[in-house]
C-alpha cells in the first residue's frame, strides 16, 4: 500500500476543514497492489480519542500494477464545525493498522468556546495502604474570559465541584485510599458557558461549557513491594550483593545493598522523591569508585517521564542521570546489555563500561514500540530500535547472547487476537534475528528469562510463563531462541490445580544440570515455596519452604552465586510481616534449603 491521502468528493486532497467548507465528506484514497484482497477499511478519530467514523473500501480501479481504493464517507462538515482539534485517521489491513494519517478540523472561534487552561498533579500514584492522595488543580485562565469550574470524581467521595469564581485559580481536595487496589481519580476542569454558541439547533445543548479532562491510576498495596537484584561484587568477596529498593514512608526512595553472605549492609542511598514513580532497581558494572553502580528507574507522577538515577553502589555519589525517550512514551522495562558495539565505528560502547542501558516503551496513542539503547556514563543515545509495529503492545525484554553478540528479546501480544510473540534482534545494529511464538492464541505473557544454550548451538534459550486465558492454567515454555524449537515445558506447582500463586522464576545452576526456580505462594496461608524443577524433564528436585503466616512473599527474589561452594547457588526472597509491617530479606541454600541469613531492610 503506498500514496495515502485523504479527499473530498471532489476529489481534491484536504488536510483540515472548516465552516466555509459547507456540505463536504471526507474519504480516504489509497494505491494498493492490483491483487490486494484482505480486509481494508478506515477509522478516523476525534481529538479526544473518540471513533466518530469507520468506513470499508471499493474494490478500486484497476490497471496492471495497481489498484486505486476509496473508502466510503468517514464524517461530513458538521463534523468539523462541531468536534474541532487534531484528528487522526488510521488505516487497517487484515486486522493491522498500517498507516496513521494525522488530520486536523478547524472552526470559527467567534463559535466554539474553548475549555480553560490548566494543569492537574497528583501526589501520588502508588504505595501502601492507607495511601494519603493530593489532587491539585491549577487554572491559568480561560479565553473568553468566562467563570472557570474544577471538578473532582475520586473514590472517596464523588464528584466535588469547586467554583473558583473568575477564570483562574487552585483547587485541591485530599483522600484516604484505606483498602488495596486500582483507583480511578478524575478530574475536569470547566467553564460556565455554553459550548457553542449560534449554533444548528441541537448542538447548542451539548453540554455546559467545554470540559479539559485529566484522570490518573492509583495503585493501592497492602506492602509497597521491596524489589530487588543481584549487584556486582562491590567489596570483591564470595558473593555478588544484594541492592534492594525501598519506598520510603518520607516519598523519598532507597536502595539498600547488602553482602548477602553475612548480611553486612554496605550502602543505603537516597533516589529522587516523591515526584517520581519508581519501577525498577538495576545494577550496572564498571561505573562509580567502586565498579558498580545502582540504578532507580523511575517515572514523573504528573508528566510520565522517564528518568534513570545512577548512583555508586558504596559511595552514593550521583554518577548521572539517563533520560530515555519523553513523557509520551510509557515505559514497559529496563534491562542493561552487556558488551555492546558501536556499529559504525566497531568501538565499544561506552568505553568506560562496555554497558549500554536499554529501556523499552510504548508510545502513547498508537502502542508503537521501541527499544533506546543509552550509555549510562553519559547519557549519550547509542541506538534506538523499532521491533515489530503497529498493532503489537510490549510487555517484557530480556538480553540474551546469540553466539557471542548481545540481543534483545521483546515480548508482546499482538492487539487483535492476543498472540504472544518473542522477537529477538540483535542489540548492535537492531537487524531482526528470530521471531518466537510460544503457544498460540488463548495465552497470556506474565514474564520472561533467559536459559543458557541447552542444545548446543551457540545461542540461549528463552522461557516464558504463560497463563491459559480459559481456566488460567500456568505453564513455562522454554523454547531455542535460534530455531523456535520447543526444548521444554515446566509447570509451577499448582498449575490448573489451584492451591499456589506464582509469583516469579528464574534459572538455576543445580550443579551443573540445568534447573528452574519457581517462587510461589500458598492461598490458603500465604506459605512461600521456593520450587526447583530439573529442565530435562521437568521433574521436582526439591521444596524449599520459607516463612510462612504472618509472612508474606513480594513478587522479587534473587538467585545468588554459590558461595558456600556446594555447588548450587543461593536464592535470597523478599517477605513482609502483616502483623508490623517490617520487611526482610531471607537468603536460603539452594541445595539443602537450611537458612544462610536474614537481613531486615529498612526505610
Amino acid at each position: 500500500v503506498s500514496n495515502i491521502r485523504i479527499i473530498q468528493q471532489n476529489g481534491n486532497v484536504i488536510t483540515q476543514f472548516t465552516d466555509a467548507d459547507d456540505g463536504l465528506f471526507a474519504f480516504m484514497r489509497l494505491d494498493a497492489d492490483a491483487n490486494l484482497n484482505q480486509e481494508l477499511y478506515a477509522v478516523a478519530v476525534d481529538g479526544s480519542g473518540r471513533v466518530i467514523g469507520e468506513s470499508s473500501f471499493d474494490d478500486g480501479a484497476c490497471n496492471a500494477q495497481i489498484c486505486v481504493r476509496t473508502s466510503n464517507a468517514l464524517f461530513s462538515q458538521l463534523t468539523a464545525r462541531y468536534l474541532p482539534g487534531d484528528w487522526s485517521i488510521h488505516v487497517i489491513l487484515n486486522g493491522q493498522r498500517i498507516a496513521t494519517i494525522p488530520f486536523t478540523l478547524a472552526t470559527n472561534p467567534e463559535t466554539f468556546n474553548a475549555p480553560p487552561t490548566g494543569t492537574v498533579s497528583f501526589s501520588k500514584v502508588k504505595g501502601q495502604a492507607p495511601l494519603n492522595v493530593t489532587v491539585s488543580a491549577n487554572v491559568t485562565g480561560d479565553a473568553e474570559g468566562d467563570n472557570a469550574s474544577v471538578v473532582f470524581h475520586l473514590p472517596t467521595e464523588g464528584e466535588t465541584i469547586v467554583n473558583l469564581g473568575g477564570s483562574s485559580g487552585n483547587a485541591q481536595r485530599t483522600i484516604t485510599l484505606s483498602q488495596p487496589g486500582e483507583y480511578i481519580l478524575g478530574v475536569d476542569i470547566d467553564d460556565d458557558s455554553a459550548r457553542y454558541s449560534n449554533a444548528t439547533p441541537g448542538f447548542d445543548n451539548a453540554g455546559t461549557g467545554f470540559r479539559d479532562i485529566h484522570q490518573k491510576i492509583v495503585t493501592v498495596y497492602d506492602f509497597s513491594p521491596a524489589m530487588i537484584s543481584v549487584a556486582e561484587r562491590i567489596n570483591q568477596n564470595a558473593s555478588n550483593e544484594l541492592a534492594t529498593l525501598i519506598p520510603s514512608n518520607s516519598g523519598a526512595y532507597r536502595v539498600q545493598v547488602n553482602d548477602p553472605t553475612t548480611g553486612t549492609l554496605i550502602n543505603r542511598p537516597l533516589f529522587l522523591n516523591a515526584d517520581f514513580d519508581a519501577r525498577q532497581v538495576i545494577t550496572v558494572p564498571g561505573l562509580g569508585a567502586s565498579g558498580t553502580a545502582v540504578g532507580v528507574v523511575a517515572v514523573g507522577v504528573n508528566n510520565n517521564l522517564p528518568i534513570i538515577q545512577l548512583k555508586d553502589a558504596a559511595g552514593s555519589v550521583l554518577v548521572g542521570n539517563l533520560f530515555p525517550l519523553s513523557g509520551n512514551w510509557n515505559l514497559v522495562k529496563v534491562v542493561v546489555v552487556p558488551g555492546l558495539t558501536n556499529a559504525a565505528s566497531g568501538d565499544a560502547v561506552p568505553k568506560m563500561t562496555g554497558h549500554g542501558v536499554a529501556t523499552l516503551a510504548r508510545r502513547l496513542g498508537d502502542q508503537l514500540m521501541i527499544v533506546q539503547i543509552r550509555d549510562p556514563s553519559n547519557n549519550a543515545l547509542i541506538r534506538n530500535i523499532n521491533p515489530l509495529g503497529f498493532g503489537w503492545s510490549a510487555q517484557d525484554i530480556v538480553v540474551l547472547d546469540n553466539n557471542g553478540t548481545p540481543a534483545l528479546g521483546v515480548v508482546a501480544t499482538r492487539n487483535a487476537d492476543g498472540l504472544v510473540i518473542i522477537q529477538v534482534r540483535n542489540a548492535t545494529d537492531g537487524s531482526l534475528v528470530r521471531n518466537v511464538f510460544p503457544l498460540g492464541i488463548g495465552w497470556s505473557a506474565d514474564e520472561v528469562k533467559v536459559v543458557p544454550d541447552q542444545n548446543g548451538n551457540g545461542v540461549e534459550e528463552l522461557a516464558v510463563r504463560m497463563s491459559r486465558d480459559a481456566d488460567g492454567l500456568e505453564i513455562i515454555q522454554v523454547r531455542d531462541a535460534a530455531t523456535n524449537a520447543l526444548v521444554r515445558n515446566v509447570y509451577p506447582i499448582g498449575a490448573g490445580a489451584g492451591g499456589w500463586t506464582t509469583r516469579a522464576f528464574d534459572f538455576i545452576d543445580n550443579s551443573g544440570e540445568a534447573a528452574l526456580a519457581i517462587l510461589s505462594s500458598r492461598d490458603s496461608d500465604g506459605q512461600i515455596l521456593v520450587q526447583e524443577r530439573n529442565l530435562t524433564n521437568g521433574g521436582v528436585i526439591r521444596n524449599i519452604f520459607f516463612l510462612g503466616p504472618p509472612w508474606v512473599a513480594d513478587n522479587e527474589f534473587s538467585v545468588i552465586p554459590d558461595f558456600n561452594g556446594n555447588g548450587v547457588p543461593e536464592i535470597a526472597v523478599t517477605v513482609n510481616n502483616t502483623n508490623n509491617a517490617s520487611r526482610l530479606v531471607q537468603v536460603r541454600d539452594g541445595a539443602a534449603g537450611n537458612v544462610i541469613r536474614n537481613f531486615a531492610i529498612v526505610p
